[in-house]
């Protein structure tokens, strides 16, 4: 079994499709409400005719209005332990902007962590980790001699689809190293944005479960 340590977060955000096209965006009151929820902030905006981007420097906060796409996406870039993590403004912020940007209903929403972790198990290599553990490797003799790996899954949970990117992280000069990129995107299609409290609770039990999900899948 690999043990897992250093689990850090290093965003968090929110993708968000509305039933109806994105119009006019009321920039300052979006302004205003960053500066309601979090102190010290400074938004910088870039507005281009089809995007719209809102950058928060002091706390990590980004908002990008894609019209072209009709989605807007919020996300929290701040790096942390995973554990411990504080979600409540991030998910008042997200509930309060979707009233502002566009009072139509949402008719898809994603939440999507990512995060990376070292794995402590005597080995340097997270990619030959994955290789030895979770792929055949005759299968891809044609290639050459395989040397890393990585893993992308996709579930279901209840009314929630999710997909799991499991990748080994290599340094600046391609060498390998203990580390694992993990990005899970919950996708809740077909569902509008439930009330804040509900909001709240769905999230947080995914980001909740993350980490007992990983360990399940490396007690190899």
């Amino acid at each position: 079994m690999a043990k897992i340590i250093n689990h850090q977060t290093t965003q968090v955000n929110f993708t968000l499709i509305p039933k109806k096209p994105i119009n006019d965006v009321d920039t300052t009151k979006l302004k205003t409400k960053l500066s309601d929820i979090f102190e010290n902030s400074k938004v910088i905006m870039t507005q281009f005719p089809e995007i719209t981007i809102l950058f928060d420097p002091n706390n990590q906060i980004s908002v990008n209005i894609l019209k072209d796409q009709n989605r807007i996406i919020i996300a929290n870039n701040t790096v942390t332990p995973y554990s411990g993590r504080p979600l409540e403004n991030f998910f008042k912020f997200i509930k309060e902007s979707v009233d502002i940007i566009n009072n139509n209903e949402i008719k898809d929403y994603g939440f999507n962590i990512l995060s990376n972790l070292d794995l402590e198990n005597g080995t340097i290599d997270s990619g030959d980790f994955i290789k030895e553990n979770y792929i055949k490797k005759e299968k891809f003799d044609s290639l050459g001699m395989l040397k890393s790996a990585g893993l992308k899954v996709v579930y279901e949970k209840g009314a929630v689809r999710c997909e799991l990117r499991i990748e080994p992280r290599i340094d600046s000069s391609l060498n390998p190293t203990k580390s694992i990129f993990l990005n899970l995107n919950s996708h809740y299609a077909g569902q509008s944005l439930p009330d804040l409290t509900t909001l709240q609770s769905q999230c947080q039990e995914i980001y909740n479960g993350l980490p007992g999900d990983i360990e399940k899948i490396f007690s190899v």
